[in-house]
């Protein structure tokens, strides 16, 4: 009904010998018209990576890659009210040229979101019961957001309607250490 549509494939290695190696690699894509109102939920892409390698007795490697990114419709909220009356209530569908009604058009109120996170474990056993580890990360967040609002101020502390847009990018790395018996 909602013209939804998902794939999902995963390859595991299972324990490849003599070195211990292990692998996983998964994808998915989602995508599906909103369940109310005009627009689109996703596409939706997901890249997963697993990797293990133990050396020896005392050490173990464990590194882990994903790459998600998703573009979506905003749904409008509703009031308890709204909901009550008519909860398939969205925004507008239509494009009328009066920016009073147009900031409230479907396609003003969209939003875009891709991580690539990179996070990897190293355990080292020094004793038979004391074991360090080291979790290096590093990790990267982009949004691209466009949402129109009845108000934006704007010269002169003016309010009116209109459509702003904002981007950003955050990027986080680092290293959490730890030893635990």
């Amino acid at each position: 009904m909602n013209d939804y549509t998902k794939t999902f494939a995963r390859i595991d290695s299972g324990k490849i010998t003599p070195l211990g190696t292990k692998f996983s690699l998964s994808y998915s894509y989602t995508e599906a018209d909103k369940w109310r109102g005009k627009g689109e939920i996703g596409p939706r892409k997901n890249v997963n990576f697993t990797f293990i390698q133990p050396i020896g007795e005392r050490i173990n490697i464990r590194f882990w890659a994903n790459y998600n990114d998703i573009e979506h419709h905003k749904y409008a909220s509703l009031s308890y009210q709204d909901a009550k009356k008519d909860r398939w209530l969205d925004y507008n569908e239509d494009f009328t040229g009066d920016p009073r009604k147009d900031w409230y058009y479907y396609k003003y109120q969209e939003v875009g979101w891709t991580n690539h996170d990179y996070y990897s474990f190293v355990d080292v056993k020094l004793l038979d019961s004391l074991v360090f580890q080291i979790k290096p990360y590093y990790r990267i967040e982009e949004k691209e957001d466009w949402s129109g609002s009845s108000r934006i101020t704007g010269p002169q502390r003016q309010n009116n309607p209109g459509v702003t847009w904002s981007r950003w990018e955050v990027k986080r790395k680092g290293s959490l250490n730890s030893a635990y018996f």
